[in-house]
């Protein structure tokens, strides 16, 4: 018997079912996308499907029909009732893609604005735990870390901007804010 290996099991559909069987399976993916992340959350929690009917007080038929279903055919109320019974808080987040892209960004920075004040209000308030407070240090230094790489990634693509001196003008003022924010952190 001939056994055939594949990298991947998108090459195996494709060899198997063709271009048909591949964009079916990517449109299957697509669709069970929010379903995977509260699997995903349930198996971090090291919770069965048994265990978790118990806390949502149903039945592990309706948890088993949840995750193998689709995002299309939940209800808010299964995913509160799931999230929670996880201890997952719900955020409901609305979207107006009528407004311009640069409005839409605003809200999310002053989104994630106000998650950062919580968090420094916890690391006031745990003042004498140092441990505590260092981490909460080092992770507004991986968030500053990963949102200038995001940034930068999506600043490259843009085309050439009006310039002072030899760099363009955000590049400058983000270069100083950037140096002044890891000068206090240290």
């Amino acid at each position: 018997m001939n056994t055939k290996r594949y990298d991947t099991v998108e090459a195996m559909v494709l060899d198997t079912l063709g271009t048909d069987g591949v964009d079916a399976m990517n449109q299957h993916s697509e669709a069970v996308k929010f379903i995977r992340g509260l699997v995903s959350f349930r198996n971090e929690k090291k919770i069965t499907q048994r265990q978790l009917a118990k806390t949502m007080a149903c039945s592990p038929s309706k948890v088993c029909r949840i995750e193998a279903g689709r995002d299309a055919d939940l209800t808010l109320g299964d995913i509160e009732t799931y999230a929670c019974a996880l201890g997952l808080s719900v955020h409901l987040a609305l979207d107006d893609e009528s407004l311009p892209a640069a409005a839409r960004i605003k809200h999310h920075v002053f989104l994630i604005k106000d998650l950062l004040d919580s968090l420094a209000e916890i690391a006031t308030k745990q003042n004498d735990d140092p441990g505590l407070v260092n981490k909460i240090h080092q992770f507004y230094g991986e968030v500053l870390f990963n949102f200038s790489m995001r940034f930068g990634d999506s600043y490259h693509k843009l085309p050439p901007a009006i310039t002072v001196g030899t760099k363009p003008a955000i590049a400058t003022a983000l270069s100083k804010r950037a140096t002044e924010c890891l000068v206090v952190g240290t």
